[in-house]
C-alpha cells in the first residue's frame, strides 16, 4: 500500500519468458494479454524502443534469464567425409599459399638487400663525384692564377722592350 493511501499499489512489470536481453528493450503495455488473468491492467512485456526525449516510460528493470543448458552431443553428420575432404582440401590450399608467401618475403629481402648494397655504391661513386670536381675546381683555379701571372710576365717584358 501507498502511504496514507487505501489504494492498492498497481502490480510490478514482469518481462515476459521470451523478452530478449537488449539493453534498449523497455516494459510497455501490450494490449489484450491482461484480460486472461481477470482484467485491470494489460499484460506488459519488453518490446525494443528507441530512446527519445518523448518517452515517457521511466523505469527499466533487468532481466535474469536462467543459465542455457548445455547441447546434447552431437550426431554423426552424413557429410563427414565429404567435409573431411573439403578440409584437407583446403588446408593443402593455405599450405601452398604459406609456401607462396615464405618465397615471396624471401625475394623481397634479397630485393632489399640488393638495393641497400646499390645504395651503398651509389653513395661512395656520388662521394667520389664530389671529390673529383672538386679537385678540378682546385686544379682550373689554379691554371687561370698561371694564366694571369704569365700575362703579367708577358705584358712586363713587352713594356721592357719598347
Amino acid at each position: 500500500m501507498h502511504l496514507g493511501s487505501k489504494t492498492p499499489l498497481p502490480p510490478r512489470p514482469t518481462p515476459a519468458p521470451h523478452s530478449t536481453t537488449d539493453p534498449r528493450a523497455r516494459l510497455v503495455p501490450v494490449k489484450g494479454e491482461g484480460e486472461r488473468e481477470g482484467g485491470g491492467r494489460g499484460g506488459e512485456r519488453a518490446v525494443p524502443q528507441r530512446d527519445c526525449p518523448y518517452n515517457t516510460h521511466a523505469f527499466s528493470l533487468p532481466l535474469y534469464l536462467p543459465a542455457p543448458t548445455p547441447l546434447p552431443p552431437c550426431l554423426p553428420h552424413p557429410q563427414t567425409d565429404e567435409d573431411r575432404k573439403n578440409n584437407i582440401r583446403l588446408q593443402d590450399l593455405v599450405d601452398k599459399l604459406q609456401l607462396k608467401v615464405k618465397s615471396y618475403k624471401r625475394s623481397a629481402e634479397e630485393a632489399e638487400e640488393q638495393s641497400n648494397t646499390n645504395l651503398v655504391k651509389f653513395r661512395k661513386l656520388q662521394h667520389e663525384l664530389d671529390e673529383a670536381e672538386e679537385r678540378a675546381d682546385i686544379a682550373e683555379s689554379q691554371v687561370n692564377k698561371l694564366r694571369v701571372k704569365t700575362r703579367e710576365v708577358g705584358a712586363k717584358k713587352m713594356l721592357a722592350e719598347e
